[in-house]
């Protein structure tokens, strides 16, 4: 299966709503620009893989370990 870009995740949003989209989406919509060549997508990937792959994990970080996650700051 082909990553999608940020526009599609974002057309993704608004074609079939919130509910259709994972973790790793909805992540990226709210980190909205990636860095370094990476998409946001990519980089919500990142923090999600480094958290266990879980959102609730990702969530319960402090905001100093989260600044210093690649494409957060």
């Amino acid at each position: 299966m082909e990553k999608l870009t940020d526009r599609q995740v974002r057309e993704k949003l608004a074609s079939r709503g919130v509910a259709a989209l994972c973790d790793a989406e909805l992540l990226s919509i709210i980190i909205r620009d990636g860095i370094g060549g990476k998409s946001a997508l990519e980089v919500a990937e990142g923090l999600l893989d480094s958290n266990d792959g879980s959102l609730a994990l990702l969530a319960r970080n402090e905001i100093g370990r989260l600044r210093m996650s690649e494409g957060i700051g």
